[in-house]
């Protein structure tokens, strides 16, 4: 069976370390809007211990094919670019999260998160069983079910 995984997820030859950094609040956080870290910092600052360490903006996914005609310099932009980027990836112990920071979480926000944690385990495959966690200010009333059913945890600031 090349190129699959047991749990058919496609595997890919990436080779990429996530770059952990102490989990704490920071003024700025790369990708996120300043609604979004005020959030993040309110999360952080509500739970302080609930994480060890995290990433910001990691990427995963193939992102789009670039065009063979451009140059190597061009490529890697057009790639790195169109990949999708998780907000935040945390750590405790041995646990992983996948985080999406929103200031009012939606139907979006349930369909970010479960792309990122399919994207993710096909990218870090050590990483076993993330746990997904949308982190909010406000709140679509009618995806509360729908994150309980598919196991992705709320948290209100």
């Amino acid at each position: 069976m090349t190129g699959e995984r047991e749990n058919n997820l496609p595997m890919r030859n990436l080779k990429r370390d996530i770059s952990w950094q102490p989990y704490r609040a920071l003024s700025r956080y790369p990708h996120m809007s300043p609604e979004d870290t005020q959030v993040w910092n309110s999360f952080i600052k509500s739970y302080p211990d609930y994480f060890d360490r995290c990433a910001y903006d990691l990427r995963v996914g193939r992102g789009t094919e670039p065009s063979p005609s451009l140059s190597p310099e061009y490529q890697k932009m057009v790639t790195d670019l169109s990949q999708k980027r998780i907000d935040v990836v945390a750590m405790k112990r041995q646990y992983v999260t996948i985080i999406e920071v929103k200031k009012y979480a939606a139907l979006s926000a349930c369909g970010q998160i479960l792309v990122y944690r399919y994207l993710f385990r096909s990218d870090f495959p050590d990483y076993i069983n993330p746990h997904m966690l949308i982190v909010y200010n406000q709140l679509d009333p009618d995806i509360v079910d729908f994150c309980a059913a598919h196991h992705i945890l709320l948290a209100r600031v």
